[in-house]
Parts: structure tokens; sequence; C-alpha cells
């Protein structure tokens, strides 16, 4: 509590004198003449009423402010007039941006102008003169706004240090009429400046033996940028109406992928204001997603994650008396769009590639892409495509446009021009509204004769027109329901139209039930029938074991399964799985399947029509880090090598699941980490011996993409032994002496009972030193000690070295 001041300017005077000047203040404080009359008439008497109101101040006072039951841990310099009103001074004032009545009233009090309370209706003020406070109750404007940005934290990955991995999948099968073994393979190499893929298929290993290329090329990731820099093979962006086409060449684009933390389409924001200080709770459709206490004043929240589709979003604001306040806000959310300025696009050049995975290095017609997304508002987003080759070239723009309440419309036109076939035109509409409950969509997309486009063989005719409608409906007893039609034309007349009524709903105890019949319009001989129920019957140590049982009935087939799996463990174990045919597809299948440290390994039997057929695969890889060349499963994502300082046996898990144990030279390898986020990698230190110093036991790691993170727990060898020490005179050394040890990191060691000593952090040789003072009688003698100390590994944590004399 802070000290009262109270300067009272007349509490010296006697009791007379009190009285004389108290009429004399009250004479001047109700007389109706003004200041500025008096001034124009009779100037010297003007100047006595002004000192006389500056009199009017009878008490100045310092008070501990709170401010909307906030304490600000500051001090108010308040006066009390003679009418006994508060006063506080304009710097005050115009800090919580009160407005001012009436500026005239001000009162001048060394050199600052005050006004009253009175004066100053938008704030309330309560004083307590006991404990010495002043609670101001401010206006919501009288703040600045709060915002509450729920953006996740940008992520930045450990630069990777130079290395690579190798990957093999062998497969081989075994039937009545030949045997055959295939492999495919993966190369990668990885540093600071990107990633090197490629990968070969190679079929009938052993015989005849055939080699095909799949893919080739370097990847520089740019997370800064949030994009991509591509050379060699890859597949390019078609912009909304376009093809994908597998291509050889250069490509920039954006990569969201490097930065999980932005949310590319627009986020949710909600206002509100509070008087005092106040819990703020977030529903998302009657979901509680977000809780954050704020301050009195207006507040943001901006980037609030929301479902997409339609829904409601309710802010409940409670205040610390409890009560509450409630704003409710439909929303709708969608992932085509872009957030406002946020650009997305992809640029490429190169050669369009055929025969994929058939042939290794057919490559024709050189082509230029462009495809570039922006979002103006977070209602509009706009894009432009743009293909050039030598005789075909195309344009189109499109936009997507948020209306609200209502749903998501989008359109796109398109020109194109070939030299042999002239010009073209598409034009595509859509909309889409999906809600919690309910969801329905169109569109359609109609093309002349002859559009083209890349990717579109020479005689092939296209699709003229394309038209699509879906109704979905869901309730959490009723299940999922949901209706789709579309009718297909192409340039050669043929048409194709489709209805396709779809249902599916949690039954009970883990049974989850689906239905689809699939109709064609123009055949009936395409209608069918499918019928699938699932049943999870376990689910321990994030291995999955499941029933299934599905049925297809159509015209001319009836086929039905029923197939019992055991999923593979995150770490080491085994899986299996059963299966049974009837009907027209009488078989059966077993299969086992188990998962090492450095490899998955699966092996099945199958009979089908008294044909017997085996089938055998092997899956593993093998990475390089500087120094270290380590076996692993199959690396399809990035991963991870930890290093826990040579001591092997020490579980080492992933997201609190166990991957392995480190070997010999304690070391293990993390596979299938995501890239650019935070994957928490542990160890386990009760698998460490005594004779360790364990520092951190929980780290992550964040690696780029297929590279590797190079992880080391702070886990030292602890040398340490005891030996006693002995005199040259053949006396213990004296408890309480010290030693030290010359170039070590502890700073001394005491002598115990018995000239014990324990010593650690030795090294192979080691010179040791202790001096102490001894008392014989009156006499004080300076004692020291000097030992050369060898110490060699055993497999003992404290082995004991026996005794050893002073030099």
């Amino acid at each position: 509590m802070v000290t009262f001041v109270k300067r009272s300017r007349w509490r010296s005077l006697s009791t007379f004198c009190r009285c004389i000047w108290c009429a004399w203040v009250a004479f001047l404080a109700y007389t109706p003449t003004s200041y500025a009359e008096v001034d124009a008439s009779n100037p010297q008497f003007a100047f006595r009423l002004e000192k006389s109101i500056q009199q009017n101040i009878i008490d100045e006072l310092i008070y501990e402010a709170s401010i909307n039951q906030q304490a600000t841990k500051e001090n108010l310099i308040v006066l009390r007039n003679v009418r006994g009103q508060l006063m506080v001074s304009e710097q005050d004032v115009v800090r919580w941006k009160l407005p001012i009545i009436n500026p005239d009233a001000a009162v001048n009090y060394k050199g600052v102008r005050y006004y009253a309370t009175a004066d100053l209706p938008a704030a309330s003020y309560t004083v307590n003169d006991n404990q010495l406070t002043m609670d101001v109750v401010l206006p919501v404007s009288s703040f600045e706004n709060t915002n509450v940005d729920m953006q996740r934290e940008i992520v930045k990955p450990n630069p990777p240090q130079p290395g690579g991995f190798f990957n093999y999948d062998v497969f081989a099968v075994k039937t009545d009429i030949k045997s055959v073994v295939d492999g495919a393979f993966e190369l990668g190499v990885f540093n600071q400046n990107g990633v090197g893929l490629t990968n070969v298929l190679v079929r009938d290993v052993g015989r005849e033996s055939e080699f095909i290329r799949l893919e080739t090329n370097w990847t520089i990731d740019q997370p800064n940028s949030i994009s991509s820099l591509r050379i060699g093979d890859t597949i390019s962006r078609g912009g909304s109406i376009g093809q994908s086409v597998r291509f050889g060449g250069l490509q920039y684009a954006t990569n969201f992928a490097t930065r999980p933390d932005l949310v590319t389409f627009p986020q949710l924001t909600l206002n509100g204001s509070a008087v005092l200080p106040s819990s703020v709770d977030v529903y998302l459709n009657n979901i509680k997603t977000f809780s954050q206490n704020v301050p009195p004043g207006p507040f943001t929240l901006n980037n609030l994650p929301v479902f997409t589709g339609s829904g409601e979003a309710r802010l409940v604001v409670k205040d610390l008396f409890g009560r509450e306040q409630v704003i409710s806000q439909p929303y709708y959310a969608s992932r085509s769009l872009l957030t406002e300025g946020l650009h997305d696009f992809s640029y490429e050049t190169g050669f369009n590639r055929l025969d994929y995975a058939t042939a290794s290095d057919n490559y024709q017609d050189f082509f230029a892409s462009v495809t570039h997304r922006y979002g103006f508002n977070n209602h509009f987003t706009a894009e432009a495509h743009g293909e050039w080759q030598s005789k075909r070239q195309l344009l189109s723009v499109g936009s997507v446009y948020l209306m609200k309440n209502i749903g998501v419309a989008d359109a796109t036109i398109a020109a194109s021009n070939q030299d042999d076939d002239g010009s073209g035109q598409l034009i595509s509409i859509g909309y889409e509204r999906q809600g919690s409950a309910f969801g329905i969509g169109a569109r359609t997309q109609l093309a002349t004769e002859h559009f083209s486009q890349l990717g579109q063989l020479k005689n092939d005719s296209g699709v003229a027109r394309l038209s699509s409608v879906f109704v979905g409906w869901q309730q959490a007893k009723f299940g999922s329901l949901s209706v789709s039609y579309i009718n297909q034309l192409r340039g050669d007349a043929d048409k194709n139209e489709l209805l396709n009524i779809s249902y599916s709903r949690n039954l009970f105890a883990g049974w989850f039930l689906s239905v689809t019949a699939l109709k064609n319009l123009e055949n009936s001989h395409g209608n069918t029938v499918l019928f699938n129920i699932t049943k999870a019957l376990d689910q321990t140590n994030g291995q999955a074991t499941t029933a299934n049982i599905n049925a297809t009935h159509s015209k001319f087939t009836d086929i039905a399964t029923m197939q019992i799996q055991r999923n593979l463990p995150v770490g080491t174990g085994f899986g299996y799985r059963l299966l049974a045919g009837v009907n027209d597809n009488k078989r059966v299948e077993a299969g086992l399947s188990a998962q090492s440290n450095v490899g998955t390994y699966s092996i099945e039997v199958a009979n089908a029509g008294n044909q017997q057929a085996y089938r055998a695969n092997i899956s593993g890889g093998m990475a390089y880090v500087p120094g270290h060349l380590m076996f692993a499963r199959r690396l399809n994502e990035s991963f991870a090598v930890v290093d826990v300082g040579g001591y092997a046996g020490v579980r080492v898990y992933s997201e609190n699941q166990l991957v392995g144990r480190t070997d010999v030279n304690g070391m293990q390898l993390i596979p299938n980490l995501r890239s650019y986020q935070r994957n928490n990698i542990s160890i386990e230190p009760q698998d460490i011996k005594l004779d360790a110093a364990v520092g951190d036991t929980k780290t992550t790691a964040i690696p780029y993409f297929r590279s590797a993170d190079y992880i080391k727990f702070s886990v030292q060898k602890v040398r340490a032994a005891t030996l006693r020490v002995i005199q040259k005179n053949g006396q213990f050394v004296p408890s309480g002496a010290i030693f030290t040890v010359k170039n070590s990191q502890v700073a001394s060691y005491p002598v115990a009972q018995n000239g014990l000593l324990y010593i650690s952090d030795l090294d192979a040789q080691n010179l040791l030193s202790a001096s102490w003072v001894q008392h014989l009688g009156d006499e004080v003698i300076s004692q020291q000690c000097l030992l050369d100390l060898a110490f060699t590994e055993n497999t003992e944590l404290v082995p004991d070295l026996g005794e050893f004399v002073c030099k």
C-alpha cells in the first residue's frame, strides 16, 4: 500500500482563523460574478479571485489505483476541493480517453489543469480512504484493441547434414505357370542445397532383366518463401480446368507443405469487448475450440481454425463477476479460396513425358506452362493459367467467390488454338455449399469441338460436356447419405450417364456399415451394388485388428469376401491377413508379415480355382550420415538418426511410440517423420548404465523433405573411481582435505574418512593435488599431496583403485 499524503494549508491556523477563512472561501465560491466579468472591470480584484480559486483545493491526495478491477501498481494524484469533489489531472483524463463536457471548468493547480470527476461522467470512481485505493471504471472506448492471433507458431527446420539413403523392394511371385522376381529401388542424396532422388524398376531380376527409370530429380525447398524449385522429372499443375502431365524440365512452384503452420484458406475472425477482465470461450458448431483471458477493452480473435463448410461460431465472454455475454456469428470456410494477399503459383517448362513406367526416356513436345492464383480478399480468389507449345496454345482465367451464408461459386473460361484444328473454347461454372448436416453442389463444363489442352492425345476427341450434381446429408443417429449424378458427352458422341447413391453409418460397438448403388442410365448392364461392413476388433500400441465383409452384386457376377487383418505396429512386431472368397470369387488367402528395425517382410499363399500362388516381399533401406552407415526400414519420408553416446539397448520413442533400441554403437534410425513439423523424440533413461551422466531425454526433430535430422542426446560416460590416499608418514590424508584434478571440469573432491577419495571425470593419466593445514599442539603445519593416477577402462561402474602414497 502506498503512502497517503495529505497536506492541509489551514490546520496550523487557530480555530477563529479557520472560521474566517471558510467564510471567505464560501463567499468566493458562491459569488454570482464570473471571473471574466471581474477581469474586465477590475483587474486587481480578478487576480485576488484567481488566487482564491486555487485555494479552494484543501487536500492533495495520493491513491493506489485500479482500472476496471485490474491493479495497475500506479499512484494517482487526486485533489479534493471544499465541496468534497474529487479532481483528476488533465494528463489522466487524456490517457483514459474520457470526453470533457465543460473544458472551462478546469482548475489550475501548480501549473496542472484538473477536472472534477462530476464533469467526467463517462467513468465511475470509487474511493476507499481506509485502504487508500481508488477504483476507476472506464468505458470500453478507453482501451486499446487486444489482438489475439491463433496462427500456429512458425517452425524452422534444422539444416540437414550431407548424407544419403537407399531403399529396396523385392517381390517374388510363384504360380503353377511361372516364377518371377521384380524389384524397385530408390537412391537419394541430400545436403543443405536440396535433395536428389532417382527411382528404378527392375523386371524379371536375374533372367531377362529390364531396367526402367521412373523419376530423377533434384528438389530445393525454400520454407522462407513457401516455394520449391525442382529440376528433372515432375508433374505439372493444370489449373482449375487443365490436366496434370508428367514432364522432364524445370518447375518453380508454391509448396505449402514447407509451412505446415500456414492455413491457406480464410480463417474466422471474431470481435468483442469486455468492460472488466474476462475469459473468452469460442464454440464452433457447439464444440469448444478456444479459451483465452482478455483485459478490459475491445478485442479481436484472428485466424481461428474452423471446419470447412458452413457453421456457427459462438463467443462467450464471462467477466470476473460471472456475468456473461454471448455473440453468435455464422461463417463459411472453403479450401478453394486463398487468404487475402496469399499467392499460389507454378511456373514450369520442359518436355512432355510419355509411357511412364514402361519407358525410361520417352520425352516429346516442348512446352511452357504458368498457373497463378491470388487471394484479393477473403471472399474472392482469382486464377490465370497459360500453356504454350509450338502447335498449341491455351489461356484461361477463373475465379472463386464466397457468397456469405450461401456458398461458394466458381467460374472459368478458356480459349485454345491448335495449328491443325483451329481454335476452341471452354466454359465451366460451379456452385457448392457444405453445411454441418446438409451439402449440395452442381457443376457443368462445356467445350467446343476443337478445344484442346496439354496432355490431350492427338486423336482424343476430348469432353464436350461434363455435368454433375451431388446432394449429401448426415446426422449422428441416421448416418450419412449422398446422391450424385454425372452426365458426360465426348466429342465422338460417346455418352455416359451415371447415378450413384451411397449410405454409411456407425452401427454399434465398433461396427461400420457402407452401401453403394451405382446405376448406368445409358446401359442397364452396368448396375452394381456394393456392400461393406467393418468391425474394429482391437487397438493396442498403435496396432489395429479389423474384420471386414464386403460383397458386390451386378447382373453378371456376385462376389463376397471375408477378411481379418492385423496391421504391423509402429515399431517391431508381426501382422497377419486371412481372406476367404465365395460365389464367383472362390479363393483363400493367408499372409504373415513381420517388421524389424532393418526391414519389413511378408509372405502370402493363395488358392483360387485349384491354382496355387505364392508371394513374398522384402522391403528395407539404409542411410548414411557422416561417419555412420545404418540399416533401417524403407525410408519413404524424412528420418532422424539418434545418437545416445555409445550406449546400446536404449529404447527410442517417436511420439511416445517405441521405434526400437539403439545398436552396439548407441545409434538408432527413426523412419517416417513429418517434414517441416515437430516430431517428438525421447529415450528411456533407465536403459542407460549408472556410469553415465544423462541430460535431457526429450527433444524434437524438424527435418527437411526426404532428409535426415541428426539428434545427439547428452549422454556421457562418467569415468569414476575410488582410492585411499596415505601420507608419507603412513597416516591417511585427513578427512576434509580437498583434491583437484588438472584439466578436470569438476572443481574439487573432498576426502572422506580413512583417506577415502572419490574421483570422477578421469582421463587415462591424471595429476591430483591437495593441501591442508594440520595442527600439532600450538604449531600449525601446512601439508600437501601430489599423486600421479593412471586410469584404465574396465567393466566395473566405479572401480576401487587401491591405496596411493602422496609424493
